[in-house]
C-alpha cells in the first residue's frame, strides 16, 4: 500500500505538483534552488513533479513571484503553531 504524501501540517495530500528533489533526480521543471544540503551534502531543488509547463501557476514562473508565495506559506507555517 502506498503512503499518501502530508504536508507541513500533517494533512494529506490529494495530488502532488511540487515536491523536493536533488539537483541530480530532478526530473520536472525547476522553481527554487534551495542549496547543498549539511546532512547528506546533495544539492536540492523544489521542482515540479507531473505538471505540464502551461500548468505551472503564475505565481512560479517568475522569482520575485515565486519568493513571495514562498515567503507567505512559511508564514502561515509559523503562525499556525
Amino acid at each position: 500500500m502506498k503512503t499518501k504524501e502530508k504536508d507541513l501540517f500533517g494533512e494529506e495530500i490529494p495530488t502532488v505538483y511540487f515536491k523536493s528533489a536533488t539537483l541530480t533526480v530532478n526530473e520536472g521543471w525547476m522553481q527554487m534552488d534551495c542549496g547543498k544540503s549539511s546532512v547528506d551534502n546533495n544539492r536540492y531543488v523544489v521542482t515540479t513533479h507531473q505538471l505540464k509547463s502551461s500548468e505551472v501557476p503564475t505565481e512560479c514562473c517568475d522569482a520575485k513571484s515565486f519568493s513571495e508565495l514562498v515567503a507567505k506559506l512559511l508564514n502561515q507555517y509559523y503562525n499556525k503553531k
